[in-house]
């Protein structure tokens, strides 16, 4: 053997060493592993599904639950706020073929952006002699023309309703008046202050004197104002931007704006039948005169508290149920959120409830992004009001089958057969229209309503594809323009043919950030 062929044969035991030595550390990895999983299932083995014996009562799970409400009882009035919370667009300005209005354009959230709104009225070449503008809330702060957007909308003679930041724009606009009148306070009782100080008096003069004590009022005023100088402030600085007419223009906005129908010469898009303008949203199966004023302004979402309270109920069932079958082992808490959902849903439905929240259920708004957004309900909402019947329907069924049912009895022929028939057909169906629950009167003032809104520019533009059958009542309108994104408009235009509309954007410059 060659000196070559020994080196080779030297060199390859290391090798088949190193390979055997990695299988059998494989080999060993893999068992220890199997061993550890099969110690950690015997020491802490899965929960086993609670199972659910035919004379459990789950009927009486739900029994602890108190009865909830929201918006069914009248609130204080809050402070600030407009005389007529919910106000009616005039007819004149609703968009008819008489020609008394051809365009009504509705604008989503301006923020100061004066330069945008311009560009797209001029967009759609807006006359106010035949158009009307409605702005959905949030005409001013965060852009760099508060003013100029107000003395626009009040030149146009816009209508418009209150939105969040115009609300707290004019908490701020009252604070800073109260400032000016504790400064005012301050600068009328200085003499007095000194007289007391220079007398070694009480600084308290009398405790009936309707003015307050003079050091006091100085320091609210310098808290005041130290408050007013901190820049970081939009509210302030916009408050400080408008004229007295201007906040006078503001504090008069509604919260809610009712378009009602717009009438045309064909069959409308259910969108046009009832429409309102909000600047944030409204809670499902509550009036418009109940609904909360700061909800109205600020809500994102909706959250179902009776949810929780389902889910607690539905726990504690099945903790108690694994305690007893476990004799109380650490395991019994270990309930599955799984069996948790599917036990909710199957006693809501043994009950005659529905489990996707279209019954009673009492939604409560929220500003955050938790729980399920406002609209979705709301549609869902019109959904289930279309499958119910208002009085006036009832009405007409009734009418229509008693007209139709012949008055005597006669001898039966081909035609009366086929007259018996188309009664008989009538019957049914009036039989089936009295199965359908007659709406509340709640539910008659919401049925089919539509409504535009603006306020989450994270959504953007939300117009629907679809309408009929409950689709199709919401149009959202932010579409971030203050974040360097769009301005929208909803432009609802009467022609010979009928309503049409649809959206006009134009580009805008960044003001702030997200």
């Amino acid at each position: 053997m060659s000196i070559f062929s020994e080196l080779h044969s030297s060199s390859r035991l290391p090798r088949i060493l190193i390979a055997v030595l990695a299988i059998l550390s494989f080999t060993l990895l893999l068992s220890y592993n199997r061993v550890s999983s099969t110690t950690y299932s015997l020491l802490w083995p899965e929960p086993e599904p609670i199972s659910i014996e035919p004379d459990d009562d789950l009927s009486a799970v739900f029994d602890g639950i108190s009865p909830m409400s929201y918006g069914k009882t009248h609130r204080p009035p809050m402070k600030g706020m407009p005389e007529n919370i919910v106000a009616e667009l005039p007819e004149k300005f609703v968009p008819s073929q008489d020609g008394r209005t051809k365009r009504l354009v509705i604008v989503g959230d301006v923020h100061g952006q004066k330069t945008a709104l311009e560009e797209l009225l001029g967009k759609i070449h807006f006359d106010k002699a035949q158009d009307h503008l409605i702005l959905v809330g949030d005409l001013i702060n965060k852009g760099p023309d508060s003013a100029g957007v107000v003395d626009l909308a009040i030149e146009l003679g816009a209508h418009a309703v209150r939105g969040n930041h115009e609300d707290r724009v004019l908490l701020v606009h009252a604070a800073m008046n109260k400032g000016s009148e504790s400064q005012k306070s301050a600068v009328d009782t200085v003499d007095l202050e000194t007289k007391v100080y220079e007398k070694g008096q009480e600084e308290k003069k009398d405790e009936k004197d309707e003015h307050k004590d003079p050091k006091a009022a100085k320091e609210e005023y310098i808290a005041h104002e130290a408050l007013l100088d901190r820049g970081d402030k939009p509210e302030f600085q916009t408050a400080r931007s408008l004229s007295k007419g201007q906040i006078d223009w503001l504090s008069q906005l509604p919260l809610i704006l009712k378009v009602g129908r717009i009438p045309s010469n064909r069959d409308l898009p259910p969108a046009f039948e009832n429409m309102v303008v909000v600047h944030a949203g409204l809670v499902p199966n509550v009036s418009l005169a109940d609904q909360d004023p700061r909800a109205v302004m600020s809500m994102r979402t909706l959250v179902y508290p009776v949810d929780d309270m389902r889910r607690a109920a539905v726990r504690r069932f099945l903790e108690e149920k694994a305690s007893q079958r476990n004799r109380g082992s650490v395991a019994a808490a270990q309930v599955d959120e799984d069996q948790i959902d599917e036990l909710v849903q199957k006693i809501m439905v043994a009950e005659g409830m529905s489990p996707d929240h279209v019954g009673e259920d009492v939604a409560v708004p929220t500003e955050g992004r938790e729980g399920s957004k406002w609209w979705k309900e709301w549609n869902r909402f019109q959904e289930r009001l279309a499958k119910t019947t208002t009085a006036a329907e009832v009405d007409t069924a009734t009418a229509a089958a008693d007209a139709a049912a012949p008055a005597t009895t006669t001898i039966t022929t081909t035609a009366d057969e086929d007259k018996s028939a188309a009664v008989e057909a009538s019957q049914k169906k009036h039989k089936k229209q009295k199965k359908r629950r007659p709406q509340t009167a709640v539910e008659k003032e919401l049925s089919g309503m539509t409504i535009v809104y603006g306020h989450d520019a994270k959504s953007g533009l939300r117009v629907p594809d679809t309408y009929g059958n409950g689709k199709g009542h919401t149009f959202g309108l932010d579409s971030g323009c203050v974040y360097g994104r769009k301005l929208s408009a909803l432009v609802i235009e009467a022609r010979p043919e009928g309503i049409v509309h649809g959206i006009t954007q134009v580009k805008c410059e960044k003001a702030v950030e997200p």
